[in-house]
């Protein structure tokens, strides 16, 4: 039993902090949740902006959405659920200089991967 129960405790911090191939997983990442969530993903960038002392890298990134509210905030309830650990560091909302009552949705977050 708590063997057992050690092991999803496990299993979940390799989802929070996954060994992937970085940046391009984490794209991936965020524009499925965009997606999800009736965001458009406009543009995303990222790099690389440390390490932790136990060697864990930290990955420092910037998502442009077009949306509404509604969609912004159930991608923020998505961040806050996933396996992955995604801490919002900015949020920014204005309207959208295309108009069609969309707005123009800018996040900081950053995220972690294991060594």
């Amino acid at each position: 039993g708590k063997v057992f129960a050690h092991a999803q405790d496990f299993e979940k911090a390799d989802r929070a902090v996954p060994e992937d191939a970085g940046l391009p997983v984490l794209y991936e990442h965020i524009q499925q949740l965009g997606t999800g969530t009736g965001l458009a993903l406009i543009s995303i960038e990222g790099q690389r902006s440390g390490e932790l002392t136990n060697g864990i890298a930290v990955l420092a990134f910037r998502a442009e959405f077009s949306g509404s509210y509604e969609g912004l905030k159930s991608f923020l309830d998505g961040a806050r659920r996933s396996l992955r650990i995604l801490n919002v560091q900015t949020l920014g909302i204005s309207s959208n200089p295309q108009g069609l009552g969309a707005l123009k949705i800018v996040i900081e977050l950053t995220a972690y991967e294991a060594p």
